[in-house]
């Protein structure tokens, strides 16, 4: 393989890796506030452990692709506090459910998607 092409391809990969990275943090926080979300509102608990279970499954399906990828397991970072009030943490963390489907692919797209949906319905429950 000759040099330039080598580098191209490398460059590629690793741009993948940072991404496959930054969707694994992404998710792990998802996958966080749900949990959190389900002990402070009681009334969301069933939205809110369907859509947990859909960011756990999302967050098994990327870490499977880093292991493959390099052989490593990743772990996810400390939790996050969240603030006090559920109508600000929800209506947060579906601006990034929200963001993070325009920036995603395939299944993780269709999957943030729908959690932003899903969040959006709750948001709009618990304030009325």
């Amino acid at each position: 393989m000759e040099r330039e092409t080598f580098e191209r391809v490398w460059q590629r990969v690793q741009g993948r890796a940072g991404m496959l990275e930054r969707q694994l943090a992404e998710e792990a926080e998802s996958v966080a506030f749900y949990r959190w979300l389900m002990e402070r509102c009681p009334s969301c608990r069933r939205e809110t452990a369907a859509l947990r279970r859909e960011a756990e499954a999302s967050l098994r399906a990327l870490r499977e692709e880093y292991f493959l990828r390099g052989g490593e397991s990743w772990e996810p970072p400390l939790e996050q506090r969240r603030p006090p009030m559920v109508i600000s943490a929800l209506r947060q963390q579906y601006r990034q459910e929200q963001e993070r489907a325009a920036g995603s692919t395939g299944a993780l797209r269709v999957s943030r998607e729908k959690r932003a949906a899903i969040l959006r319905g709750l948001f709009l429950r618990l304030i009325n």
